[in-house]
């Protein structure tokens, strides 16, 4: 199984990132606010920041509102420049022009 980092764990991030557990995935999660219990409880790795995420492992889901927490969660705390990213948002197209630019895109809806 994969190495699954997953930033962002709201309304929508959660469901999405306890499914991905659910299929056997490691999943190391971040985000702004308290990681959800049923996270923790189901095994997932709390870690302290987006760059502990990239560290870790070997995709990066993201699930943030805008473009300016898309660019603060990628590249806020200089991620290597070889993170493979999965963006899930409704943010405008230049979001994905420019996190493409900055790192390899991953299901960029392009």
């Amino acid at each position: 199984m994969s190495k699954v980092g997953f930033i962002g764990l709201g309304i929508m991030g959660t469901p999405m990132a306890v499914n991905i557990r659910g299929g056997g995935h490691d999943l190391y999660v971040y985000d702004i606010k308290p990681v959800p219990k049923s996270l923790s409880d189901k095994g997932a790795v709390t870690c302290g920041s987006a760059k502990e995420v990239a560290e870790k492992a070997e995709i990066i889901i993201t699930m943030v509102p805008d473009t300016a927490h898309v660019a603060a969660a990628l590249f806020g705390e200089k991620l290597p420049t070889t993170c493979r990213t999965f963006r899930t948002a409704s943010s405008p197209r230049n979001n994905s022009i420019m996190t493409r630019r900055r790192c390899p895109v991953i299901g960029s809806g392009e």
